[in-house]
């Protein structure tokens, strides 16, 4: 019997988990600090020019970035202090310049000064198990489980970010000009403690930018004056006696993100409002502040700014055309709200994991803090004040990580450790019950249906089994995610096709970006969007008609001091397919 151990098959072998305990499908520590530092570059003076990393432990004394407050001592009590423990850690370099006006005492004018910063952290490393070594103790982390793009509550959308983000919908009533109400949703985004209305923020860079960005250049425009003969195809809403805004009927009656954009345009608008200020960049930024001011509102346009870090863009499961920052990932959510609304918080299929990402979003914290006292200066800050930014201990992250209390020490003394590799928290950094751990709803504290199959519910606490469990290791998670499918985000594809369909309808000639499904759509949007300028629109719809539009690239993508140049290739076809006639153009941005 024993001789036929060693042919025993085990079925279930094939089903373990092992990029789960391995923590495999993590990125390394290091690469999200590097994001958190990128992050640093909303404020236009910071620009980071490299970054230098190494694990050669010849090259790091420890020592020379271990900060230590000592009392006032007589010289002859002094001595000094030589840390010799045995800490595993890489060093990571930071080239950075402020860019910074300052007034030249000899000429009484403002010059660019550049002030050029190298500022190195230690970088905790993991050995082949997966355990830290500080001061000569081996410590794990473990799994935080946190949404995986937004949670909602009643009529608000948040997303967890360098700062939260709140997306808001309030109710509100509209009338055109022959007196029919409308029940239309208002979005607003809450920044400084002030709830704004979102349209505001893409208002500051002006009309034709805000409707174009927005992707509803051509449903909605404005006039000067009512047309003698109304066309039925369209809604009128006045805005003054001098502006009137025309909304094509059929896509304000369709979609709900085209009734909110006329609802906030209605909002912010006084009968001050004409053409012309409609693309006054300055008028609209001034509204921004309470009461109106153009520095200040300057100033919320930086908090705006900064809502959105380089980490969060990346893990979001939206396509890259929607993480251009916080006006891209605030439109999506405003352009599909009504289906996140539709997510249950507890589902697991809404939650991803993370273990390293959680360690710097201790550093993030800390940066966002700092930015915070920075912005609030606004024209005021000084050299000084942004430099500021950068005076922190070389250790930092290794304090912080002590102190934030994810760090589990190593008593493991059998040799069924492995279940602590699938220890699971929803509470930490960054996540509910952070601040209070007695005020994490009974909800959340329960198990929901979801988590069988993925989470061990026999490993479990008896108070709060939703907040503390041990993951199964036969969890079907793909990388960090229990479901790695994409988030709604259709809206421009679909409005995309519509637009085609009237135009072909009125008799008018489109360029159209040929793709059957969102996901393609979305790519080749993303791809053409790099060589959008002032001069040069592109939009795209779905395949059904007779023009493609075909890019060449002449220029080295990576050198933008070379020429753009865009080849656009119209191909008709008759009947049956053929091409019957071809042209080319070149437009050089």
């Amino acid at each position: 019997m024993r001789s036929g151990l060693r042919h025993y098959v085990n079925n279930w072998e094939k089903e373990l988990n092992i990029p789960l305990l391995e923590k495999s499908a993590d990125k390394p520590l290091v690469e999200y600090v590097k994001e958190a530092f990128k992050s640093l570059e909303i404020l236009k003076p910071i620009k980071i020019k490299g970054f230098e990393y190494t694990e050669k432990a010849s090259e790091i004394d420890i020592n020379n970035y271990v900060f230590r407050r000592d009392k006032k001592k007589k010289r002859k009590d002094r001595f000094g202090i030589k840390s010799i423990g045995d800490d595993r850690v890489g060093r990571l370099t930071v080239h950075i310049e402020l860019v910074l006006p300052e007034i030249n005492p000899k000429t009484k004018c403002q010059e660019y000064k550049v002030h050029p910063i190298s500022k190195s952290i230690l970088i905790p490393l993991q050995d082949e198990n997966g355990y830290y070594v500080i001061k000569g103790k081996k410590y794990y982390i473990i799994y935080q489980m946190v949404e995986k793009s937004i949670y909602n509550v009643g009529n608000r959308i948040s997303l967890k970010s360098l700062m939260p983000v709140d997306v808001r919908r309030v109710p509100k009533t509209i009338i055109d000009i022959n007196d029919a109400e409308y029940k239309v949703p208002l979005y607003t985004v809450v920044v400084v403690n002030r709830t704004i209305p979102a349209i505001l923020f893409y208002m500051s860079k002006g009309i034709k930018y805000t409707l174009d960005y927005l992707n509803l250049d051509g449903i909605i425009e404005f006039k000067d004056k009512l047309p003698g003969l109304k066309n039925m195809g369209y809604l009128y809403f006045q805005l003054s006696n001098s502006c009137y805004m025309q909304v094509d009927r059929v896509a304000f009656n369709k979609h709900t993100f085209v009734k909110s954009v006329v609802a906030g345009l209605i909002h912010i608008s006084s009968n001050r409002v004409n053409l012309n200020n409609l693309n006054d960049k300055s008028y609209w930024i001034k509204k921004l502040a309470n009461p109106a001011n153009y520095e200040k509102g300057l100033t919320v346009l930086k908090y705006f700014d900064r809502l959105v870090d380089v980490t969060t863009s990346n893990i979001l499961k939206i396509p890259e055309y929607y993480k251009g920052g916080s006006y891209s990932v605030i439109k999506w959510v405003m352009q599909h709200f009504n289906d996140l609304r539709l997510k249950d918080n507890n589902d697991i299929n809404n939650k991803r994991l993370r273990c390293n990402e959680t360690i710097s979003a201790l550093l993030t914290t800390k940066f966002s803090e700092r930015l915070k006292r920075v912005i609030s200066l606004g024209e005021k800050a000084t050299a000084d004040n942004y430099l500021e930014i950068f005076r922190y201990p070389g250790d930092i992250l290794i304090q912080q990580m002590q102190s934030s209390g994810i760090l589990r020490y190593d008593d493991e003394v059998n040799d069924m450790s492995i279940w602590s590799k699938l220890k699971e928290t929803t509470k930490g950094p960054h996540a509910m019950g952070e601040k209070n751990s007695n005020g994490v709803g009974i909800k959340v504290r329960d198990i929901h249906p979801s988590m069988l199959g993925n989470i061990d519910i026999i490993v479990c606490g008896n108070s709060d089994p939703g907040t503390s469990r041990t993951l199964s290791p036969f969890a079907k998670i793909q990388g960090l995610h229990f479901d790695a499918s994409t988030e709604p985000s259709d809206f421009y594809y679909k409005i995309s096709k519509e637009m085609h369909e009237k135009y072909k309808q009125k008799g008018e000639i489109s360029i159209m970006v040929e793709f059957d499904n969102p996901s393609d759509f979305y790519k080749y949007i993303s791809e053409l969007d790099k060589f959008n300028n002032e001069n040069v629109s592109i939009s795209g719809t779905s395949r059904e008609g007779h023009y493609d539009v075909v890019l060449g690239r002449t220029i080295d993508m990576d050198d933008s001091s070379k020429p753009q140049t865009i080849n656009l290739a119209k191909k008709k076809y008759n009947e049956n397919g053929e091409v019957e006639e071809e042209e080319g153009e070149s437009d050089n941005g």
